[in-house]
């Protein structure tokens, strides 16, 4: 009996000090090759913003990761120049509105919740004027 339970004791310390690894899954960074400044809308509002009187607070474009999906935040900046009606954009990866900061003509309101675990990476421009 004592060699059974010596033998289980040894299987056992033998199998729990082999413990399974944990695999990992390496999401490679879907904007290796993205230029959020290539997209059409952002580039005609960065054009319109720098070429009018400076706001405060200042637009800026900033770089967010979500659950490995990244955002770009169009941040307007200061009160909004007459022919607009939106704010804050979120776009993503392929230059399209995700959500809108309030109700507008692109994109849908952002859920209530859509700014939790929001990561800053960085930010991508800023007007310094």
């Amino acid at each position: 009996m004592k060699n059974v339970i010596l033998i289980l004791s040894l299987c056992f310390v033998l199998f729990s000090c082999f413990e399974k690894e944990e695999e990992v899954t390496v999401v490679p960074n879907p904007t290796g090759d993205f230029d959020v400044m290539k997209c059409d809308e952002v580039k005609n509002f960065i054009e319109y913003a720098t070429n009018n009187v400076p706001r405060e607070p200042r637009p800026t474009l900033k770089k967010y990761k979500k659950e490995n999906i990244f955002f770009y935040r169009l941040d307007k900046g200061g009160k909004p120049f007459v022919d607009e009606d939106v704010e804050i954009l979120y776009y993503n990866i392929d230059c399209e509105v995700v959500c809108s900061s309030n109700y507008g003509t692109m994109g849908g309101i952002c859920p209530e919740n859509f700014n939790e675990n929001l990561v800053f990476i960085e930010t991508v421009w800023q007007d310094e004027r």
